[in-house]
């Protein structure tokens, strides 16, 4: 009746996601194995193993000296990664830290928990863990670090 033919149906506008921000720290002992926590059966990724998190705005320094006792000597920031999730996006900064010699030993104890341990490639692959985590792990050139220590 109105000649609108062309206008209607109209596209409904696209809902902004909400951001969200975090700082995953790939913990890495001078064996090659990294260090990842099992996550909260509630909630996003729940009961999957990750990588330990922290505040956008944290010092991944003092998370190591406050959790650990330990002050890593590097700390190198890989490039950031988005996840879309169906109702917000994270944006994901990736701290690097690669463990001396020192202090491998004295982390070693501290992961023998149920909730977080050092796994190394091979093990990645029999642990549930989220998609992004896992593109972290397996495509970052960085993140698959190979064992430090005597090549012959």
């Amino acid at each position: 009746r109105l000649n609108r033919q062309c206008e209607l149906p109209a596209s409904r506008p696209r809902r902004v996601l909400p951001e969200r921000a975090t700082l995953m720290l790939l913990l890495v002992n001078p064996a090659g194995e990294m260090l990842l926590e099992r996550r909260p059966e509630s909630g996003i990724w729940g009961g999957l193993w990750s990588l330990p998190e922290i505040g956008p705005a944290d010092d991944p320094r003092d998370w190591c000296l406050l959790r650990f006792g330990v002050l890593p000597e590097q700390v190198e920031m890989l490039p950031a990664r988005r996840h879309n999730f169906s109702h917000f996006r994270l944006d994901i900064r990736i701290a690097l830290i690669r463990l001396d010699a020192v202090a491998g030993p004295v982390l070693a104890g501290v992961a023998d928990h149920p909730w977080r341990r050092w796994l190394n490639r091979a093990e990645l692959a029999v642990v549930g863990i989220p998609a992004p985590v896992k593109a972290i792990l397996e495509n970052d050139p960085a993140a698959c670090p190979q064992p430090q220590g005597n090549k012959s």
